[in-house]
C-alpha cells in the first residue's frame, strides 16, 4: 500500500515484511529501500535525511572532479597538509593535468555512481601517450590511476559512491627497459682524457 507521496521520494508500508516502511527515491525509480522503521514518522525522517545522499549520486564525474587539486575544492590540499603530507605546488598541477587530460575525457560525462572497476581496468590497459602514437609507460599509467583513486576516494568519503572502484584495479608492474652500454667513443666524449 502506497501511503506517502512527495516529489523526492515515495513511501510504501510492506505488510508482508512485518510492516516496515520502504522508500523509493525519485533519483532511483523502481528501486525500493528499507527505512528500517515500522512507524511512518520515523520513516519520513529517514527518507528526508537520505534523499540528499541519493541525489548526490547523480553527479557526473566531470562535475565532481573539476578543479579537484585546487586550494579551495574539497579542502583536499589542506587535509593532506594537516597529515604532514605536504607536496610542492607542482605536484598538484601535474595531478590536475593528469585528471584533465586523461581521466575526464574518458569518464567526464558519466554519472560518478556508474563507473565500474572493469570499465576503469579496460581503459587503464589501453592508455596511450598524449599524442596517441604509442602506449603510455607503466609509470605514467600508474600515476594516472593513482589520481583516479584519490578522486574516487574523495567521492566515496562524501557519499557520492559506496565503494572506490579504482582501488580494485591492479596497477602495472613497472619494468624499466634495459639500458645499452656506452661505446668507447661515447665514453671518450663524456670523459675526455686529461693531458
Amino acid at each position: 500500500m502506497n501511503i506517502g507521496m512527495k516529489k523526492e521520494y515515495r513511501l510504501w508500508c510492506r505488510k508482508d515484511r512485518g510492516g516496515l516502511f520502504y522508500v523509493q527515491f525519485a533519483s532511483h525509480p523502481g528501486k525500493w529501500v528499507s527505512s528500517g522503521f515500522k512507524d511512518r514518522d520515523s520513516a519520513l525522517i529517514w527518507a528526508e535525511r537520505n534523499k540528499v545522499v541519493q541525489q548526490r549520486k547523480e553527479i557526473t564525474f566531470k562535475d565532481f572532479a573539476t578543479g579537484f587539486f585546487s586550494e579551495d575544492r574539497y579542502n583536499y590540499i589542506k587535509r593532506m597538509e594537516a597529515k604532514n603530507k605536504k607536496y610542492q605546488r607542482q605536484w598538484h598541477i601535474l595531478n590536475q593535468g593528469r585528471l584533465d587530460n586523461y581521466i575526464v575525457p574518458e569518464f567526464g560525462n558519466q554519472l560518478i555512481s556508474t563507473i565500474t572497476t572493469r570499465q576503469i581496468d579496460d581503459w587503464y590497459i589501453q592508455l596511450r601517450t598524449m599524442r596517441g602514437d604509442k602506449p603510455a609507460a607503466d609509470s605514467t599509467k600508474n600515476k594516472i590511476l593513482n589520481v583516479l583513486r584519490v578522486v574516487l576516494q574523495e567521492a566515496k568519503d562524501l557519499k557520492y559512491i559506496e565503494t572506490n572502484p579504482a582501488k580494485e584495479v591492479i596497477a602495472a608492474t613497472e619494468i624499466n627497459q634495459a639500458r645499452e652500454i656506452f661505446t668507447r667513443e661515447e665514453l671518450i666524449k663524456m670523459f675526455p682524457l686529461q693531458v
